[in-house]
C-alpha cells in the first residue's frame, strides 16, 4: 500500500495516520469487525482531510531505518499537498510516533508557522523492553528499526531524539495527547507479562495521558466503532485543535477571530516580557483579542506553553484575590483529577508561566513546595492541598490565579468548563476580586 487520501476536504486541517513497526497503513488501524479508524474519523468530521501513509517495515526492511522512514514520510506529505495545510495532526501508533518526531526535528523549518497536533497511541518514546528481549533476532535479520526501539541508556539514537524533541516543543506550535495500553498481549489466565509499551515510555511529553481500559498494544489502534473511547478522545482533540485555527483562515468564514496574541514578535524573552508587563496598552490589546474568542477554555486546551504564558501575561496585574472568586465546582473537579503528589507539579507549572511574563519577580512566584511545607504538612489530604494552593494563588494576584486555571488537569477544565470560562474572562477584564 502507498500513501493515500481517505478524504480530501477544502479546510485547513489534515489528519495523518502513521503506523508502527511490522505493520502497514491498511492493517494497523483495521478492526476485525471491518471498522477502519481513518474512515471513522472521516465520517465523524467530513470537514477534515484524512491521509494514511505506509513505510517499509517488514522483516526484510533490514537497513531501512527510522530516519529513512521519516524522510520518506516528509516527501509524501510534500508531494501529496499535506504540507499546504495550516493544521496537521499526526495520529501515530507505536514506532510511528518515533518516525514523526524524528521528521519534525529534522525538518523543523518546514513546520514553522503551522499548528501541529501529535496524538500518540502506545508510542514507545523511551523504547520497549520487548525490543531488548528481541535484540538477538533483530540483529540477526539486520533489522535497524527494531534495534532503534531498545529501552535503555545504551540506545543513544533514542536518547538524542528524546532530548531534541523536548527542545522542539519550545520552538514549534505543538500540542498533543498520549494514549497508553492497559494489558499485555501475552496472557495466560491471571498471569501476564507487562505491556509492550509501559506507561513510563508512553506517557512522556504531554499532560493528562490516558490508559484505554482493556486495550493491548494492537487493539488500542483498532477502535470498533465511533463510541470507542480512543476514537472519542481523538475527535475531541481534533475539535480543540481546529477551534484554535484563526477563523479568517477557514474557507467560507469571513469574520475575523484572531489567534491568541503572543508577546511582541512572538517572543517570550525576559526583555520583551518586561516590556509587556510595563506597557498597559499592550496588556489591554492582548486581553481584548482574547476576549473576542468564542471559547477561552477551548483555546487553553489546544494551546502550547508559549501561548499559555502569553495568556497569563495578558491578565492585568493586581492585588490579591479572595478565595470566594474560585468556583467551588472547579475546585472540586480539580481535586478529583489530582493526587497529593501531583498538586505541587501543577503549581510549579503555573509558577513557570508567571515567571515567563514577570521575570522581575524571579524567586517570588514559587507557590508551593511540598518539601518545605509552604502549603501543608506531610500527610494532609489532597483536597486541603488543592484549596490551599488556590488560596495562595489568589494572594499572589490575578496572574498566578490565571496560571493555576490554565494549567489545571484536563478533567477539571472539561468538568467545570463554564466556571473556568467565567473566571478567565473576569481575570482578563481586571474584574476579579
Amino acid at each position: 500500500m502507498c500513501a493515500k487520501w481517505v478524504e480530501q476536504a477544502s479546510g485547513p486541517a489534515a489528519v495523518v495516520f502513521v503506523h508502527g513497526v511490522l505493520s502497514s497503513g491498511d492493517d494497523c488501524w483495521a478492526n476485525v469487525n471491518g471498522a477502519y479508524w481513518p474512515n471513522l474519523v472521516a465520517s465523524s468530521a467530513p470537514e477534515l482531510s484524512v491521509y494514511v501513509t505506509t513505510y517499509r517495515t517488514g522483516l526484510d526492511s533490514r537497513t531501512f531505518s527510522v530516519n529513512n522512514a521519516s524522510d520518506s514520510l516528509f516527501e509524501e506529505l510534500e508531494l501529496d499537498g499535506v504540507m499546504q495545510r495550516r493544521l496537521i495532526v499526526f495520529v501515530c501508533h507505536s514506532m510511528g510516533g518515533l518516525v514523526v518526531r524524528r521528521m519534525l526535528v529534522a525538518k523543523r523549518r518546514h513546520f514553522v508557522g503551522k499548528q501541529i497536533g501529535l496524538f500518540l497511541v502506545a508510542s514507545p518514546s523511551l523504547g520497549s523492553i520487548y525490543a531488548n528481549w528481541l535484540t538477538p533476532i533483530a540483529r540477526f535479520f539486520k533489522h535497524s528499526q527494531a534495534d532503534t526501539l531498545r529501552m535503555g541508556e545504551s540506545n543513544q539514537w533514542l536518547t538524542a531524539l528524546d532530548q531534541d524533541f523536548f527542545g522542539l516543543l519550545d520552538e514549534l506550535d505543538i500540542s498533543g495527547r498520549e494514549l497508553v495500553e492497559d494489558r499485555s498481549i501475552l496472557r495466560l489466565g491471571m498471569i501476564s507479562l507487562e505491556q509492550i509499551v509501559s506507561p513510563l515510555s508512553g506517557e512522556r511529553y504531554f499532560r493528562d495521558p490516558l490508559k484505554i481500559g482493556g486495550s493491548d498494544h494492537f487493539s488500542i489502534a483498532k477502535p470498533a466503532d465511533t463510541d470507542a473511547l480512543q476514537h472519542r478522545v481523538l475527535m475531541e482533540f481534533l475539535r480543540l485543535r481546529v477551534a484554535a485555527i484563526p477563523r479568517n483562515l477557514i474557507p467560507g468564514n469571513g469574520s475575523p477571530n484572531p489567534p491568541l496574541p503572543h508577546l511582541p514578535e512572538a517572543s517570550l524573552s525576559p526583555q520583551r516580557a518586561v516590556a509587556l508587563q510595563t506597557n498597559p496598552t499592550s496588556v489591554t490589546m492582548c486581553a481584548q483579542a482574547l476576549l473576542r474568542r468564542e471559547s477561552l477554555v477551548d483555546y487553553v486546551l489546544a494551546a502550547d506553553e508559549e501561548a499559555l504564558a502569553a495568556l497569563v501575561a495578558s491578565v492585568p496585574p493586581g492585588r490579591g484575590i479572595g478565595m470566594a472568586f474560585v468556583a467551588d465546582k472547579f475546585k472540586r473537579a480539580y481535586f478529583e483529577a489530582v493526587t497529593s503528589d501531583s498538586v505541587g507539579n501543577r503549581v510549579a507549572a503555573a509558577s513557570a508561566l508567571v515567571r515567563a511574563c514577570s521575570p522581575q519577580f524571579e524567586g517570588r512566584w514559587h507557590l508551593v513546595s511540598i518539601a518545605d511545607g509552604e502549603i501543608v504538612q506531610e500527610g494532609v489530604s489532597a483536597a486541603k492541598m488543592v484549596y490551599s494552593a488556590f488560596h495562595l494563588a489568589g494572594l499572589r494576584g490575578p496572574r498566578m490565579l490565571a496560571a493555576m486555571i490554565v494549567e489545571a488537569p484536563l478533567p477539571a477544565l472539561l468538568g467545570a468548563r463554564g466556571d473556568a470560562e467565567a473566571m478567565l474572562r473576569k481575570l482578563l477584564i481586571g474584574g476579579a476580586s
